[in-house]
């Protein structure tokens, strides 16, 4: 993703985009505009593409409380929704391999841990950027069961040396959940 020294800097991650969220056995287009600090807080506006922005809906993780806006009123997520978020934005810090402690794991991938957070396993390719990653989310019901999530990256998008996929593919619990095609990359280095 960019030399280490590089990636320690790196504050926080910006993309836009446009995204198929795969739902109650449909494909729902969305545009998004998600920032990222790593392993802290992250925000994403997204909005179903046919209705444009007028209908945007807001996710926000704050350590470990998350808030939803919908039609200009925000509400607090309940403990497991937020918690699960939370999580799923934990991943793009763990794309940044920096802040946290990696290991070697099975069939030669690494396996990455960062307190408060599920570890994941990433593979990598020979140009030593991340080609896949699985990861064991907590379920947002309090009653479910985990969720495993398995990522592929494809094409590469950078800023100021940082590298970035162009394409996130996550598919849940062995069904397409997600497949985000981002237009525009940016980072905001300390």
């Amino acid at each position: 993703m960019g030399a280490p020294e590089l990636l320690a800097r790196v504050r926080a991650i910006r993309w836009a985009g446009t995204a198929k969220l795969f739902a109650g056995g449909k494909a729902i287009d969305l545009g998004i505009e998600t920032i990222v600090e790593p392993f802290v807080r992250a925000r994403s506006d997204s909005w179903i593409t046919a209705d444009g922005r007028s209908a945007m809906r807001t996710l926000m993780i704050e350590g470990d409380r998350g808030f939803q806006v919908i039609e200009g009123k925000q509400s607090a997520l309940p403990p497991g929704a937020a918690a699960n978020e939370r999580q799923q934005f934990g991943v793009y810090g763990y794309m940044l391999m920096a802040g946290a402690r990696w290991t070697p794991a099975r069939n030669g991938r690494l396996r990455g841990e960062h307190p408060g957070f599920p570890p994941i396993e990433i593979s990598c390719g020979r140009d030593g950027r991340i080609q896949t990653a699985d990861y064991l989310l907590v379920s947002p019901d309090a009653a479910g069961r985990p969720i495993r999530e398995h990522f592929a990256f494809a094409g590469t998008m950078t800023d100021k040396g940082i590298s970035w996929p162009h394409r996130i593919a996550i598919v849940r619990d062995g069904k397409p959940f997600l497949a985000l095609s981002i237009d525009d990359f940016s980072v905001d280095l300390r």
